[in-house]
């Protein structure tokens, strides 16, 4: 399998990740990697790495595609189709007899992101603070409800 990464760190501009996915970057994912607060609350050095990034890629990800006027049917299969051709399984897609891993969200629906408004177990983030829009409402896998909001 032919590999190309194209890194947009949690510290990259959004300009910069933007023009990726603009220019056909064929994939993106996030680093998840959450640290629960007293994971956090140690001297830098002692710190563990790691921030919250799978509950902000749908959002940072229609923020992306505003931006760079990317349409949004090419901006969500970044994160779905393509990265399961790239992997060569059948997921991302909602063609019949495919398996129904799906995420239903409202794209207008905006939230600021607070570590109240984080469900995952660490509620770090370099976006805290931030005002963005797309809120997953309910999620399925294999066709059963795994999480309604």
């Amino acid at each position: 399998m032919p590999v190309s990464i194209r890194r947009c760190a949690r510290h990259a501009t959004v300009t910069r990740c933007a023009a990726a996915v603009r220019d056909g970057l064929a994939a993106l994912c996030s680093d998840h990697t959450p640290v629960d607060a007293d994971g956090k609350q140690l001297p830098f050095a002692e710190a563990l790495p790691g921030a919250t990034g799978l509950e902000l890629l749908l959002p940072l990800t229609l923020l992306w595609a505003e931006q760079m006027k990317v349409p949004l049917t090419d901006a969500l299969a970044r994160i779905t189709c393509d990265p399961a051709a790239i992997l060569g399984i059948d997921a991302g897609s909602l063609s019949v007899g495919s398996q129904a891993d799906v995420c239903v969200f409202d794209a207008n629906e905006t939230w600021r992101v607070t570590p109240e408004a984080l469900r995952s177990q660490g509620k770090n983030s370099p976006y805290l603070g931030h005002e963005v829009s797309g809120r997953v409402r309910m999620t399925l896998v294999g066709g059963r409800i795994v999480f309604e909001a």
